[in-house]
């Protein structure tokens, strides 16, 4: 997503022994309010994506994406899904280990990074994307694997710590070296940037929300709630897809955008 920088049971809060001692394993069934969260999220791209675009094609004066309400917005979309990344680890891991699963969804999530760290270098050199959402997703998700079974208050310091550390820690420039921690002066000159750092603590309380909730049979009631009927069906549907939707929505606008400038 463009310019940004945009999921994050144990007997008490402060016991540290995995949750697998405490529930028996099992996959947590597909909570459709979850999917139908992520496909308001994908929706939210999309438009975001729509409005950079028209900004630079000349159709909106003053580029309202690249303002400072723009960069917010964009913050806040690129939060949603780390949020979401929290509560999806949660549900895929919390009870275990998924070691395949996972493997397969990081190295997925890794090689469309590369795919459009490359496709953006050749489009747009000065602008291309080192660090964006994808990449900062698979990082996050490898980073945040231990706080699906520690203390969830050590989940809580943790995010606090996440939060703090960008005011604390000042790195001079705005080198991609460096800028993707979220610890520079400034990030790149990008069109996708999604530093770990303040992010981190979305997906961490992702994480200790999901396991709040599961403690007390929370993600049961979630998924009985149905989403087989308009809109939340369409939603979850986007939802579901939403990793095919994000590689696909930018080329899909920004050809019908030079069609219509090609055709006027």
């Amino acid at each position: 997503m463009a310019n940004v920088g945009g999921s994050m049971h144990t007997p008490t809060p402060s016991t540290a022994a995995p949750m697998s001692t405490v529930r028996t394993p099992h996959r947590s069934p597909r909570i459709g309010l979850i999917d139908a969260g992520r496909g308001v999220a994908i929706l939210a791209v999309i438009a975001y994506h729509l409005v950079w675009d028209l900004g630079d094609f000349d159709y909106l004066a003053g580029h309202p994406a690249r303002s400072d309400t723009g960069v917010l917005i964009a913050h806040c979309i690129a939060g949603s899904f780390l949020f979401l990344v929290g509560v999806s680890l949660v549900l895929a891991h919390g009870d275990r280990f998924r070691r395949q699963a996972f493997i397969r969804r990081t190295l997925e999530l890794v090689a469309y990074g590369v795919v459009i760290s490359l496709a953006t270098y050749i489009a747009m050199p000065a602008q291309w994307v080192s660090f964006g959402i994808l990449q900062c997703i698979a990082l996050v998700s490898v980073l945040a694997l231990p706080f699906l079974w520690a203390s969830r208050m050590v989940a809580v310091g943790a995010a606090v710590l996440a939060v703090a550390l960008p005011g604390l820690v000042d790195i001079p420039g705005r080198s991609r070296w460096v800028a993707w921690t979220g610890l520079t002066e400034a990030g790149p000159v990008t069109i996708d940037h999604a530093p770990v750092l303040p992010l981190f603590a979305l997906t961490l309380m992702g994480i200790v929300l999901m396991r709040t909730l599961r403690m007390r049979g929370g993600d049961t009631r979630l998924a009985q709630v149905s989403t087989d009927r308009p809109p939340l069906q369409w939603l979850a549907f986007l939802g579901r897809h939403t990793l095919v939707i994000y590689l696909l929505h930018q080329p899909i606008l920004l050809g019908a955008l030079y069609a219509i400038r090609w055709a006027t």
